[in-house]
């Protein structure tokens, strides 16, 4: 059997039962130490992997990746402790 994180991450993420069967398939045939040459695409497999790529990759164009934290008022903490503490 496949290890047991990859076995949670198929039943977390797919929820397709004939999917999950063509996974199990495939998993089988590698266990059982059957070399997987280039063979057809498992058009299923391909299908939820392509979409799955595609919501990543649109996920990612709308993440704002500039927005910075505003640090402002830690800075002026900062600095009024620095300033209390060389006073005293």
């Amino acid at each position: 059997m496949a290890p047991m994180e990859f076995q949670k991450l198929v039943d977390t993420q797919v929820s397709d039962k004939q999917l999950k069967c063509e996974i199990e398939k495939l998993l089988t045939r590698k266990i059982n130490g059957e070399e997987l040459n280039e063979e057809p695409k498992i058009q299923i497999l391909n299908d939820f992997l392509n979409e799955r790529i595609n919501y990543f990759n649109n996920l990612l164009k709308n993440l704002n990746t500039t927005k910075q934290p505003d640090t402002e008022k830690l800075n002026e903490l900062f600095r009024e402790t620095l300033q209390n503490v060389y006073e005293k």
